[in-house]
């Protein structure tokens, strides 16, 4: 199987909204894909410059916009997005997007280019994504893509034979269990700090992750594509 024809059985079928954030761009191939499963695609502020990039027309920009270039704005506007201008201080822009989503009733999210040289911006990103409830949140990474499970959570992912993934608990996740790899558990706490799966092998096509409680991150790294 090509690497890309593996990542594209790793995202949601149906994806509501494509957020494009303003760090590390993903790779072409990876980016294209969820563009084209998504209903809905929103340029956070600086990821503008990434849609352009890649010559895919958002349909929805927002932020406080001192990340994003006034030209790159005028090429959103020319093709009929919808450019939201939201000054607010009080949240960041990632914010802003989420209850977007949150108000157009956006469930199944992925987020692209949320990664690269800012961990502040990296860990904000995830922390406050992972508290939005009743979504189900998918990361684009420049060489990874990330599930995320919150509350009483089953899925079955099709990682592949001798693929390396790793689950972490983000900050702790209870009655975890973990089958089709290496090295299995049940009914765990991952605890971020204490207890994480990291670097596991997958010896199953279909990895089997559940959790009881909590919020937890299952990050499975890609090829190149």
């Amino acid at each position: 199987m090509r690497e890309i024809d593996r990542i594209g059985e790793l995202f949601p079928a149906k994806i509501d909204a494509l957020l494009v954030a303003g760090g590390t761009r993903p790779a072409r191939n990876m980016f294209i894909l969820a563009a084209s499963r998504s209903q809905h695609i929103v340029a956070i502020d600086g990821g503008l410059r990434h849609v352009r990039h890649f010559a895919v027309t958002p349909e929805i920009v927002i932020g406080d916009f001192d990340s994003a270039k006034p030209e790159d704005i005028t090429w959103a506007r020319r093709r009929r997005a919808h450019v939201i201008l939201r000054s607010d201080q009080d949240s960041s822009d990632m914010d802003k997007a989420l209850a977007l989503c949150k108000k157009m009733k956006w469930k199944n999210i992925v987020i692209a280019a949320s990664d690269g040289s800012r961990p502040d911006h990296f860990l904000y990103a995830i922390s406050k994504s992972l508290h939005s409830q009743n979504s189900s949140l998918t990361f684009l990474f420049r060489n990874s893509i990330s599930r995320t499970l919150t509350g009483r959570s089953k899925i079955g992912l099709p990682i592949g034979r001798g693929h390396v993934l790793s689950w972490l608990g983000f900050m702790k996740a209870t009655g975890t269990t973990l089958s089709g790899v290496k090295w299995p558990f049940a009914n765990k706490s991952l605890e971020y700090g204490k207890f994480d799966s990291l670097s596991n092998v997958a010896t199953d096509d279909v990895v089997e992750f559940s959790q009881n409680t909590g919020r937890s991150l299952i990050i499975i790294p890609t090829g190149k594509v």
